[in-house]
Order: structure tokens, then C-alpha cells, then sequence
């Protein structure tokens, strides 16, 4: 039942196609060479309808000696503004098939032989669909392709943008006859996807058909891009040989910015010695795949740090990433309290709250693929040195009865950084007395009534709680005795 469901939307969608690739034709006759592809017409499906596509042949293909020679095929599947109209010269707008109508030769490099491998690139064109073709019609013109050309069948590739992005998503849940065909697909900012089964797709990936998943980071549909991106690595695990990428263009919208990068040559975007084709030709349906290095990603959270309580620090991290960061997270492994990060998940950050001790701070960087990778640096808090006040009194004296009263000054300096915190005067050695103002540096003293000798001490703390102080004497003798005088 589902095979009869499949064929009748491709039929449905077929008789559509019919008056734009049969009824009205395509203006270029075929053999006709546009930008350096040749017009040849591709099957789109079991009932005969046909549309044109765009071939380019390898400059080596039809040398004598490369007779029995075949070559990796990339099927090149355009946006929905290139099925606009039937002029199959519009598929040379964007991306792949503008790049080789600029005079681009794609080919890999063999990681074991070092040898120069050349693609079959073939672009077929939905004319009049305002749209793009996708599994239904991919099928038949991978089949006719197979047959008319000489195709290495354990390299062949199926890849397009926004709505052929679509169309090769298609593809693995579709018939796993057909995409197990494939060693892989390429989608840049893709629609989502069409038709076909979960358990498909899941079956496709686990079973090791490679992908490159590529969007814009400022496209509208790269929510779209991630979930897929999250999808596969759930399916193929983390300890499968590398056969999947992610990459998210800087500053590209859903344009060419987007489009054309992944396919030049001299780009590097999944791995720091190798471009999109040098990858493609090294993986193999069927046979042995030479999976490049794995993907660069590395953390630093700085050097270690020595400070004096109380402050606020600044922790600085540094990464290397082969791939776009997703996020930055900073935590605390240990320490003697809690403190307050000021931005936990950036790059940089701040903490407070800091008390005497040794706290150790880790800092994590995620990458788009989920891989994580942490440094941790460690952070001394020491207490803030004790530095001493000089302490200066005046006012000691000597007074009489009936005089009960005097007065003290006090005064003191304290070394550069630091602060007075406290005056305090206290009765060291003496009778009984009344110290007016003992949190003052200056003091009255009262009820000095008793005759004899006092000793004061002004105590100067300043905010490293250092402290020192100065003793004072004051006398009081007895009143003086006045003789009377006699006549």
C-alpha cells in the first residue's frame, strides 16, 4: 500500500511536471553547453516523463585511455527559484552548478593513494514547479544515470539547497533500497523534509549512509538544520567512524552566502586539511571510508590565580573549535562558600563573593555537535594583611583637687590602602574615673576625685583589624593644704 501511496504522489505530482518538460518544452536543445555542463535529458519517473538536467563531465572523461575509468557522482538538486520557468539556464543562478559554470573542477583527494578523483556533477531542472525534485524523481534519474554513464556506484551523492535541501533529505526515508545506494547527502539550509518514514531515516543513518548538514546562522530555518543535526547524533552515537557534519555559516542568511561556500575548494569547514569533496571521495558505500581527524575542540580556563580578600575576580576562557560554539558554561568544582558568578554562561566572567581559601573553577565549551570539553583553574583567596596604625595621645598632666576634670587628644595615621575603623580609650591602671567620649579620638575625663596617678590608653584599629595603642598618665595630688593665719 505504501509503494501504491508513493507512486501515485509522484504520478500526481509528475502530471504537473509533464506540461513543463514535455508539452512545452525546455528552450535548450539537447547537447547544448551552458557553463560548462551539457543539456541531456534524466528520467523522472516510471512513466516516461523526462526533464532536463545539466551534466559536467570530468575534463579526462572521454580521453581514450579513461574508457573503462569511472568517477563519483553528485546528483545537485536547486532551490524552488530555479524551478522558475523552463529555461534550464537558471539552474546556473546559485551555488554548485554557478561555481562550475565559473570554471570549477571538483575533485578529492584519495587519503591513501593521493590521488586527484573527479566528480560527475549532474543538476536536474524542475522547470515550472517553482520548486525542486525530491526522492520520487531522484530515483529515476540516479537509475538512468547509473546506466548511461561510467559511475563509481560506491561514491555516489545526493545534495541540494533550501527546497532541494528538501529534496535530498528525502532521500533516506524514502525506499532503503535506493538510499542505501548512496555513501551520502548533502543539505544546505534545508526545508525540513517530505515524506517517507522515521524508522527509515533511523535505519539510513545507523546503517552509515554519511551526511553534511549545512546552514546559514543567521537563515530563518536553521531551528530546522539543529533538530536534524540532534536527531542523527542520537541515532549514529558517539563512537561510530566519523560520517556526519554540522555547520552553521557565519553571518549567512538563506542565500548564496550560504550556498556556494560549502562547494569551493579552497574552503575547510569540517576539517582543518580537507574541503567538502576531499571528504566525499573518501568515504564509500561498500567499501572503506578514511574518516578525517576527529573535530578540533579545546578549552582553557586561564592561569591560575593568586588574591587578597575581599575581591571580585575576573576569569578569562579560551577555546579552539574546529566546529561553531554553541555555549560556555563556568561552575565551581570547590571552594569554601558559594560565589556569585557575574556571567556563568559566557566566555568571560566575574566572581564575588569570594572568602578565604582555594576555590577551583571549571569552564566548559560545547560545540554544535555536542561534544564538550572543560578546563579548570584554581583560584587562592588570602586574608588581607595586618598593617599597624601609629598611635599618638596628648593631654597627660598633673592637676590638683579640687580639680576633677581634664582632657585627652588622640590622633594616629595609618599605611596607604588602609582605613581607621575605631578609637577606643580605656583606664589601664588608677581610681575611679569617667571617660566621656571612649569611642572618640579626643575625650573629656571627669570625676577624677581621688589623688593619684591614672593611666589611659587609646587603642587605634584600622580595617585590616590591625590595631595599636599609647598609654597617657595623668596625676591627680591632694589639695593643697592652706595653713590659717594667725594674728
Amino acid at each position: 500500500m505504501k509503494t501504491i501511496l508513493l507512486n501515485l504522489r509522484a504520478f500526481i505530482v509528475l502530471l504537473c511536471l509533464t506540461s513543463a518538460t514535455i508539452t512545452n518544452g525546455q528552450v535548450q536543445p539537447v547537447g547544448t553547453v551552458i557553463g560548462n555542463q551539457t543539456v541531456i535529458n534524466v528520467p523522472i519517473s516510471q512513466y516516461g516523463q523526462q526533464s532536463q538536467a545539466l551534466i559536467y563531465y570530468p575534463d579526462d572523461y572521454f580521453l581514450p585511455e579513461n574508457a573503462n575509468k569511472k568517477y563519483p557522482l553528485f546528483i545537485f538538486l536547486h532551490g524552488a527559484g530555479e524551478g522558475s520557468g523552463n529555461n534550464i539556464s537558471i539552474v546556473n543562478n546559485t551555488s554548485l552548478p554557478q561555481l562550475i559554470a565559473q570554471g570549477m573542477k571538483p575533485f578529492g583527494i584519495d587519503s591513501v593513494t593521493g590521488e586527484k578523483i573527479k566528480f560527475i556533477v549532474v543538476s536536474p531542472h524542475a522547470a515550472n514547479t517553482n520548486y525542486s525534485y525530491s526522492f520520487p524523481h531522484v530515483k529515476w534519474i540516479l537509475a538512468d544515470i547509473k546506466q548511461k554513464y561510467r559511475v563509481d556506484e560506491t561514491c555516489m551523492w545526493v545534495g541540494g539547497l533550501s527546497a532541494g535541501g528538501r529534496g535530498a533529505w528525502s532521500m533516506p526515508r524514502e525506499e532503503q533500497a535506493v538510499s542505501s545506494q548512496l555513501a551520502g547527502i548533502v543539505t544546505i539550509s534545508a526545508l525540513g523534509y517530505e515524506g517517507g518514514s522515521d524508522a527509515n531515516f533511523n535505519a539510513a543513518f545507523r546503517n552509515g549512509l554519511a551526511c553534511f548538514n549545512i546552514c546559514g546562522a543567521l537563515d530563518a530555518h536553521v531551528a530546522t538544520a539543529r533538530n536534524y543535526n540532534a536527531t542523527i547524533l542520537g541515532l549514529i552515537g558517539a563512537n561510530n567512524p566519523k560520517k556526519y557534519w554540522y555547520y552553521e555559516v557565519p553571518g549567512a542568511d538563506h542565500n548564496g552566502n550560504a550556498w556556494n561556500p560549502p562547494f569551493q575548494m579552497a574552503n575547510r569547514f569540517f576539517n582543518p586539511t580537507k574541503n567538502l569533496w576531499d571528504l566525499m571521495v573518501n568515504i564509500r558505500r561498500g567499501g572503506t571510508s578514511q574518516p578525517p581527524p576527529a573535530s578540533t575542540l579545546t578549552a582553557n580556563a586561564g592561569n591560575n590565580q593568586t588574591v587578597t580578600a575581599p575581591q571580585t575576580i575576573n576569569l578569562a576562557g579560551t577555546y579552539n573549535s574546529s566546529n561553531p560554539i554553541l555555549g560556555f558554561k563556568w561552575t565551581m568544582e570547590s571552594g569554601p562558600n558559594t560565589p556569585t558568578f557575574g556571567a556563568s554562561t559566557s566566555q568571560n566572567t566575574t566572581v564575588s563573593g569570594l572568602q578565604v581559601g582555594t576555590y577551583v573553577f571549571k569552564f566548559t565549551v560545547t560545540n554544535i555537535l555536542g561534544l564538550s570539553v572543560s578546563s579548570n583553574v584554581s583560584v587562592t583567596v588570602n586574608p588581607v594583611a595586618i598593617q599597624l596604625p601609629v598611635v599618638t595621645v596628648g593631654g597627660g598632666t598633673t592637676i590638683t583637687l579640687p580639680t576633677s576634670t581634664t582632657s585627652l587628644t588622640g590622633s594616629a595615621t595609618t599605611p596607604a590602602g588602609t582605613t581607621i575603623s575605631s578609637y577606643a580609650w580605656t583606664k589601664v591602671s588608677g581610681p575611679a574615673a569617667t571617660i566621656v567620649s571612649p569611642a572618640s579620638a579626643n575625650t573629656s575625663i571627669t570625676g577624677l576625685t581621688t589623688a593619684g596617678t591614672y593611666v589611659f590608653r587609646l587603642t587605634v584599629t584600622n580595617n585590616t583589624t590591625g590595631s595599636s595603642y599609647k598609654d597617657v598618665t595623668v596625676v591627680v595630688n591632694s589639695a593643697a593644704v592652706q595653713l590659717p593665719v594667725v594674728t
